[in-house]
């Protein structure tokens, strides 16, 4: 006998899901399926504007070696890097 809709969405949420799998999993499931979930509300603080600049394809190498060496984002990286050039030539 067929169980319950209830029941057949009693899948547990996977703690390591990979984007595609949870993105994934939530096509076809939803909030309400779980008896656990509560509303929650919170702030969000954008800080400063986007502007992107292309790189040099040997520049944009080095960043990413560097940043990956330093465990630091990619964006942090070159910001850090350009403040200090810029404070040099001003």
């Amino acid at each position: 006998m067929a169980k319950n809709k209830k029941e057949l969405y009693k899948t547990p949420i996977a703690s390591n899901m990979t984007v595609r799998e949870a993105s994934a999993y939530w096509d076809s499931h939803s909030f309400f399926e779980f008896d656990d979930v509560q509303e929650v509300n919170f702030d969000v603080e954008l800080e400063g504007e986007k502007h992107y600049v292309l790189l040099d394809k040997d520049v944009a190498k080095k960043v990413e070696i560097l940043s990956h060496k330093k465990k630091e984002p990619q964006h942090i990286l070159v910001n850090e890097l350009l403040k200090q050039s810029l404070r040099k030539v001003a």
